[in-house]
């Protein structure tokens, strides 16, 4: 089953990486794949995980352009939800969540690809070059540290209510620069509910987060 699941992610991530190209560049570049990670379960039992999706992998593609030598890293993720999951993300999304005020009773389910160190500066994400399939997507990226490097890419569906549950698969491509070579870095997978710019920045906030996975790279 595991190498069926394995064969679905190659070829949407061909997708994917074909739409990356398209918008990037034409110019040609040299590419490498990274093994795909699977998992399977949510990992923090603490935190609510109603909304989040039981399976799912990650990888990413690094790409070297043939003619400026500038590095990228192209984080990626397919994941699908079962029945219940996707219950949970209507009931956040109408305001049917103990504890959970989301503005205007509205909260948007998504995915989070980020670096764990808010201060590192491996890396840049780069806002213009995100791709993802779910209904209506809405594209962040954050300098939490105000640093001057994105340390965090976003989407969040605004339309929840036509999400629908597996076999449907949704996916995710982000897309960061990379600023100093061969710095390690680690990039945290997670599943996320937003609030509907309750703070006046018109800006989708994080209410929940979920880990899903976790990868360290040039170590």
């Amino acid at each position: 089953m595991r190498k069926v699941n394995l064969l679905k992610s190659v070829v949407i991530s061909s997708f994917i990486l074909i739409s990356l190209n398209t918008v990037t560049s034409n110019v040609s570049a040299a590419s490498y794949t990274y093994p795909t990670a699977t998992w399977y379960k949510p990992t923090d039992p603490n935190i609510d995980k109603s909304y989040a999706p039981e399976t799912g992998s990650a990888w990413f593609v690094e790409e070297v352009n043939d003619s400026t030598g500038y590095r990228y890293l192209k984080p990626m993720i397919i994941w699908k939800y079962n029945k219940a999951q996707i219950n949970a993300i209507n009931d956040y999304y109408n305001d049917r969540v103990p504890g959970i005020n989301c503005f205007k009773d509205r909260c948007y389910p998504g995915m989070d690809i980020s670096i764990t160190d808010d201060y590192n500066t491996t890396v840049n994400a780069v806002k213009a070059n995100l791709i993802s399939n779910l209904p209506n997507p809405y594209y962040d990226v954050d300098d939490d540290k105000n640093n001057g490097y994105n340390d965090e890419s976003e989407v969040s569906s605004l339309r929840p209510d036509l999400m629908t549950a597996m076999p449907k698969e949704y996916t995710f491509a982000s897309f960061y620069e990379v600023v100093n070579n061969n710095k390690p870095v680690t990039f945290e997978f997670n599943a996320i509910e937003s609030d509907d710019w309750y703070d006046g920045s018109k800006e989708l906030q994080t209410v929940r987060v979920q880990l899903l996975h976790s990868r360290n790279l040039y170590n």
